[in-house]
């Protein structure tokens, strides 16, 4: 997008998680633990929105339309709370992911 920084404000991101590769493509029913056991389930990969192209085009002028397009791929993903607890800025995560079998559906 041509930006130094991108605000996880300007799409509504209520956590940032860094150091898993390719997070956007977690499968369903994954499970972020934070340190003092808070868990989050993952649902799904987020849907293309073009909600956010006005925020960021009103902080960063001339970036929001490259929005959409640099947002392929890295989408992240909406999840929901599995277990309460408290998260704080730097906690470690721990990823757990259910076995994957293939569906042969029609």
């Amino acid at each position: 997008m041509g930006l130094d920084d991108f605000d996880p404000a300007w799409i509504g991101a209520t956590m940032v998680v860094s150091g898993i590769p390719d997070l956007t493509h977690l499968p369903p029913s994954s499970r972020l633990q934070i340190a003092e056991g808070a868990t989050v389930t993952v649902d799904m990969e987020n849907r293309p929105c073009t909600l956010p192209i006005p925020v960021i085009e009103a902080d960063a002028p001339g970036h929001g339309r490259a929005f959409k397009a640099a947002a392929g791929g890295k989408r992240g993903v909406t999840a929901w709370v599995e277990r309460e607890g408290v998260i704080r800025i730097g906690d470690p995560v721990r990823l757990h992911i259910p076995d994957q079998r293939a569906w042969h559906g029609a």
